[in-house]
């Protein structure tokens, strides 16, 4: 019923186990889940089409500031505590990260850990990605790091905007403390 529906309104429907075979689409949004380097849309962007996601779209159109949180835990929580109004707060996993050409206005990395190895081809790419969220910023932009967390504290290294720190065991310069 709905496929019939989505059809009728133009849509084109690719279903079974081909559906990547011979893509030819302008753009190709990725879902999370969706690895990039997968024969088909490699074979789709070298012969012309664009690759993005449903968050790259967002962040074109988003009218407020956005922060947004990584880690291999807590985002959620992390998430929910620094809300406040007028801003857009996204929680962007690994999947979503890995061809982000974009990055918030602040970014929160909780921690890193081994995490999705079955998924990602080594810890270094998982690494890679979640350093996606802080990549794209500018020098008036701000990265906020984990100074607990062996693997975040290198990241910082890496980050172009003001960098800032949290920690549960250390006094740190710009940052917070517990």
């Amino acid at each position: 019923e709905l496929g019939q529906a989505l059809a009728a309104q133009g849509c084109k429907l690719r279903l079974g186990s081909a559906y990547l075979a011979d893509l030819r689409e302008d753009v190709i949004f990725r879902t999370p889940g969706l690895r990039p380097d997968m024969p088909e849309i490699a074979a789709a962007v070298a012969n012309g089409s664009v690759l993005t996601s449903e968050m790259e779209a967002f962040f074109d159109v988003c009218p407020c500031p956005i922060l947004a949180v990584t880690g291999s835990d807590g985002k959620t929580t992390t998430t929910t505590i620094i809300a406040p109004e007028d801003m857009a707060f996204l929680e962007l996993s690994s999947f979503q990260l890995m061809t982000m050409q974009k990055s918030p206005h602040i970014a929160v990395t909780t921690n890193l850990a081994p995490n999705h190895l079955d998924v990602h081809k080594d810890y270094q790419e998982y690494v890679d990605a979640k350093a996606n969220i802080f990549t794209h910023q500018s020098a008036d932009d701000i990265a906020v790091f984990n100074a607990d967390n062996a693997d975040s504290v290198p990241q910082a290294a890496k980050a172009v905007g003001e960098v800032r720190w949290f920690s549960r065991k250390q006094r740190g310069e710009n940052g917070v403390f517990c």
